[in-house]
């Protein structure tokens, strides 16, 4: 009887590891291929001087007759590499790959130029461009084959069922879709994280919210105005940046987020915690604008977090404020269209998000006011 072919993987490798070639069979997983992974020497055109960990594409089925001809290759590699024997072009041509495959920087900046063929490039373009694709592939080898291998162990070096994880998952998948490679090995890696991941412990009371508001006392007078105004009026937190406060520091209430942000030009009203006073919005006290444009949207969130956290807000993040914020307007009956509409988002994120979070108290007290008890 016919051992499983993981059997016989696991016994190749052992073998290959007991001859000390430095070199291990895989296959990825959705595919039907076999890779020798190890310590290779710097493919050609490659920027790197030194060996490093590499992958090679056999072009062998993962089959009994492929992986003897895979553990023969392993073994004639590392003594290619002892006798400096080894040459690319000779294992390339083998595998089918081209001898001068192009590398992740090369199809990065591909990729990058045709995002913005397909669109302006505005600051909002390219907050997105940065936060969704472009962090994610500078964390790659940038002078390594761009490969669904590498792009999926990428993938996999996040923890599942994250917003990291999911960002990896869009962008290697979007990356290999642009450079024509085979996405099978990717299939179902992206996990199931999603806005319904927010707890109800991530969400302040306004007693809560009011105490960390007294912790930030000796802070500068821009941080307690930021704090003020995320608590107030539920801003992303970037969005501090990005504000027409004419109107209310002429003594209204009404702001406008600019159309730099991430949803476009919109107005807010203020929803005041209960105990909060709304008088330390004004004087305006905002952080400092000079150059933002420049500056991604998530870097001038960051901003804000650190300083809360540094002078003394460590319980309550920047962004919980905003999630407090739309509890709070249902609760005070403000219509849900209208709180969507000042939060930025649409309204069946909204109701996603937030009408869940209303307790049965909420909801009594919600028909006893329809009632007019």
């Amino acid at each position: 009887m016919s051992k499983p072919f993981e059997v016989l993987l696991k016994q190749a490798n052992e073998r290959l590891k007991a001859a000390a070639c430095g070199l291990s069979i895989v296959q990825l997983p959705g595919t039907r291929k076999l890779y020798l992974r190890g310590i290779l020497p710097p493919k050609p055109n490659s920027t790197r001087s030194a060996s490093h960990q590499q992958t090679l594409a056999t072009g062998l089925p993962a089959s009994a007759d492929g992986l003897k001809v895979a553990e023969a290759s392993a073994r004639k590699i590392a003594s290619q590499i002892v006798l400096k024997e080894f040459r690319w072009s000779d294992w390339l041509k083998t595998s089918g790959e081209p001898s001068e495959q192009l590398t992740v920087h090369v199809w990065s900046c591909r990729f990058e130029t045709d995002y913005f063929e397909r669109r302006s490039r505005t600051p909002k373009t390219e907050t997105t461009w940065r936060g969704d694709y472009a962090e994610v592939f500078d964390r790659l080898d940038q002078d390594a084959p761009l490969t669904t291998f590498l792009l999926r162990e990428a993938i996999v070096s996040t923890a599942p069922d994250t917003r990291s994880r999911v960002r990896y998952y869009l962008a290697c998948s979007a990356l290999a879709r642009f450079a024509g490679l085979d996405t099978a090995p990717l299939a179902g890696l992206k996990g199931s994280y999603g806005v319904n991941r927010t707890t109800e412990r991530e969400l302040p009371t306004d007693a809560e919210i009011l105490q960390a508001w007294e912790m930030l006392s000796h802070a500068p007078a821009w941080v307690r105005w930021s704090f003020a105004m995320l608590a107030c009026y539920g801003l992303r937190p970037h969005e501090l940046y990005h504000l027409d406060l004419s109107e209310l520091e002429a003594g209204g209430q009404k702001i406008r987020v600019l159309g730099d942000t991430k949803t476009g030009t919109r107005l807010a009203w203020p929803l005041v915690p209960d105990g909060f006073d709304p008088a330390v919005l004004r004087p305006a006290s905002p952080p400092q604008t000079t150059g933002v444009g420049r500056i991604a949207n998530q870097v001038l969130g960051g901003r804000v977090s650190t300083a809360l956290n540094a002078w003394g807000c460590r319980t309550i993040s920047a962004y919980s404020l905003r999630h407090a914020w739309a509890v709070r307007a249902i609760r005070r009956g403000l219509d849900v269209s209208a709180a969507s509409r000042m939060m930025g988002h649409s309204l069946g994120v909204h109701n996603r998000t937030y009408q869940r979070w209303l307790s049965a108290e909420d909801l009594e007290a919600a028909w006893n006011a329809r009632l007019g008890r």
